[in-house]
């Protein structure tokens, strides 16, 4: 019987959507980014009633989870999938074997998408080379970021070598320049208590430093610090944080999902900065992590030194837009060109207050 298959909008989560979702997340390759109840949080948080989530069904059965939030700016309206920018990956959920096994339906996916009714303009963001959408919808015309993500993988059950020689060294000499000023702790933290002193830590000191940095400041929006503090709450966060005499000099809070810990959003008191203390919480972190089963160390998107200097897997990362009127056309060569002035340091705060 030939595969044929039909399309449907949600513009709220729901029961049956969830049931949908569960089905191929256990079926697929999924980021924490891209769960159910990451989406749900970031739906509740930050989209409000701009969901556009297009089911894709084979027979009455459910082959693929696309979900799109929707904005509209003086009549021009557009599609992005959700997340952005707090998703470091952002994707879709299919059955691939499906598509693999249909794989001429791709096409008919494609061409539904291009042809959406009162759209101008569809845009994909933080797309992974191994992601769900590069595969449905080909790497035809996505364009490659100049950054990268990066992983640090456990290949034997032993853990020598996995962090490089100079960097253990390194750090190994700051712990002790440390330890000679007072007592130095990692901890894990695992109660409620613990994590609101290192989530006010974080919001603290984070704030700080991207208002030093000329970096836009999330933290000063109040849907944003609810959003995560709701997120690494209620979904898997992980809170690790270093103590100097019993005092927080430096943070980490990520998440460990299927056994990958996703390193996101580290942070320390400036006051230590000649002591490296963020080092010293991501060599301790990543010990910690893989002396207890991890097997994926996940420094996500960004072409910082460390993660390239610590890592031993890189992937590239892509963008697409996709006009569909005559508008969203050009509309898509303004945001090609406002990208590319990220990569003009003197720019850089200029397309800070542009984007966002």
């Amino acid at each position: 019987m030939t595969s044929k298959i039909e399309f449907k909008i949600n513009y709220n989560f729901n029961e049956t959507l969830k049931q949908e979702w569960s089905y191929l997340t256990e079926i697929s390759t999924v980021s924490i980014f891209n769960t159910y109840s990451w989406q749900a949080i970031w739906s509740k948080d930050i989209l409000k009633n701009s969901l556009f989530i297009i089911n894709i069904y084979s027979n009455k059965k459910i082959v693929a989870i696309i979900p799109f939030e929707k904005k509209e700016f003086l009549n021009f309206k557009t599609l992005s999938l959700t997340g952005h920018p707090f998703a470091d990956y952002c994707d879709c959920i299919i059955d691939k074997k499906f598509f693999e096994t249909n794989f001429k339906l791709k096409n008919d996916v494609h061409n539904y998408l291009m042809n959406l009714e009162n759209i101008d303009l569809i845009s994909f963001k933080n797309i992974c080379e191994n992601s769900n959408i590069h595969f449905l919808l080909g790497s035809s015309n996505f364009k490659k970021y100049p950054f990268s993500s990066y992983q640090l993988f456990k290949y034997s059950l032993k853990n020598e070598n996995i962090i490089s020689k100079k960097f253990k060294n390194d750090t190994i000499r700051q712990i002790k320049r440390l330890e000679q000023t007072g007592k130095l702790l990692f901890k894990i933290a695992d109660n409620n208590h613990d994590k609101e002193k290192i989530f006010e830590f974080f919001v603290n000191h984070k704030s700080k430093q991207l208002i030093n940095s000329n970096n836009w400041n999330y933290l000063n929006d109040d849907c944003y610090k609810i959003f995560l503090h709701s997120i690494f709450f209620n979904y898997k966060g992980h809170f690790s944080y270093l103590t100097l005499d019993n005092k927080i000099i430096a943070v980490h809070i990520g998440h460990i999902y299927d056994g990958k810990l996703i390193y996101l959003f580290p942070t320390y008191k400036n006051h230590y900065r000649n002591y490296s203390p963020g080092n010293i919480l991501l060599y301790n972190l990543i010990n910690f992590f893989f002396n207890n089963g991890g097997i994926e160390f996940d420094f996500t998107t960004g072409n910082e030194p460390y993660k390239i200097k610590l890592s031993n897997c890189k992937r590239n990362m892509f963008f697409k837009n996709c006009g569909l009127t005559f508008l969203g056309k050009i509309i898509s060569v303004i945001i090609l060109f406002l990208n590319n002035l990220k990569n003009i340091n003197i720019l850089k705060l200029i397309y800070n207050k542009i984007k966002y």
